[in-house]
């Protein structure tokens, strides 16, 4: 699943759901380019949310790949975000 929109250097995904998240990482051929923030701690209740700050910060020219992956305790996690940027 891509973003739409993206507009580096920042992205933001709201999390609703009544679940555990377990982790939340960074992983794939260009990780050290983007980097995460959230307010996701334990887990969500119903009527709550957080939110994953994403951020790009490219090291090279060009395309840029990674991924956000959320562990939680939904069937069918994990929940993959794919991310991309182009370094200038």
């Amino acid at each position: 699943m891509s973003l739409p929109g993206w507009t580096p250097p920042f992205r933001s995904i709201t999390l609703i759901a009544l679940l555990t998240i377990n982790s939340i990482t960074i992983t794939g051929t260009n990780s050290g380019d983007f980097a995460q923030t959230n307010n996701c701690d334990g887990g969500l209740t119903v009527g709550m949310s957080c939110t994953i700050n994403v951020t790009f910060t490219p090291t090279a020219k060009g395309l840029r790949k990674g991924s956000l992956t959320i562990s939680d305790s939904a069937p069918d996690s994990p929940h993959v975000v794919g991310l991309t940027g182009t370094g200038t």
